[in-house]
């Protein structure tokens, strides 16, 4: 799955985390485990309803407590991230024998 950020969704995207409590406060609260961080992040957003992957793409990569931008590829990072979330959230049926 490949993720591409529009220009002015960053905006966006902050005006629609302040709507949601969870995970504004996450966003702002550090944690020990910075991938976990990411990772809590976008189930918070599954979990709230934000369903539009580059939204999720957004908050991931602009979580000030995660680690995305420390990473070498840090869109593969985020893509891995929210192809993970939207698997759990949604999980692929298997066919049946």
């Amino acid at each position: 799955m490949k993720i591409r950020a529009l220009e002015g969704d960053w905006e966006k995207v902050q005006e629609i985390i302040s709507t949601y409590p969870k995970i504004k406060a996450h966003l702002e609260n550090p944690k020990p485990d910075r991938s976990g961080h990411d990772w809590m992040a976008g189930r918070l957003c599954m979990e709230g309803g934000i369903t539009d992957a580059r939204m999720i793409y957004q908050i991931i990569l602009n979580n000030p407590q995660g680690k995305a931008k420390d990473r070498k590829n840090p869109q593969r990072y985020i893509e891995d991230i929210v192809c993970k979330c939207f698997i759990q959230n949604h999980p692929i049926p298997l066919p049946k024998k």
